[in-house]
């Protein structure tokens, strides 16, 4: 269903697609690999890494990392500091978590302070496509590009 779904999309004018809907992304994977100019996200993990057959048309994966916010948060209780309340982590609240987005080898900073020309990129990142999300991620963490949220 997942692929079917992506189809869709896909011809209807949708360049990449983030496939955030349980194991849905493999189907979007799937249909990514039918046409070069198709492209997807993945989520969780950098699934360019744990679905290889699939790296040739991941750009990027946004990771959660659920594991280290559950960690900082028993280790507060542990050292006294927790505090009740709504508890938001991200790129701007604390970079050095892993939230954010995986491009396979490189992290986010070696993106955004290194001048990597097209040759040196990943075989399966689109330089346009690598260079807007690396904008919109160092705009999010300087804060030029501010995400409201409640």
């Amino acid at each position: 269903l997942g692929k079917e779904l992506a189809l869709e999309m896909y011809q209807s004018g949708a360049d990449i697609i983030y496939g955030a809907a349980g194991k849905s992304h493999l189907g979007v994977f799937a249909a990514a690999e039918e046409n070069p100019d198709w492209w997807a996200i993945g989520t969780d993990v950098d699934q360019a890494w744990s679905t290889p057959e699939h790296a040739d048309v991941i750009v990027a994966s946004g990771l959660k990392r659920v594991d280290l916010a559950v960690y900082n948060e028993i280790m507060k209780a542990v050292e006294g500091t927790w505090k009740a309340g709504v508890i938001s982590y991200g790129m701007v609240s604390d970079v050095g978590i892993g939230t954010g987005i995986a491009f396979g080898p490189w992290t986010i900073n070696d993106y955004i302070t290194a001048s990597y020309s097209e040759a040196a990129l990943p075989n399966n990142v689109v330089h346009g496509i690598l260079t807007k999300l690396v904008e919109a991620v160092d705009g999010i963490i300087n804060g030029t590009i501010v995400i409201e949220h409640e």
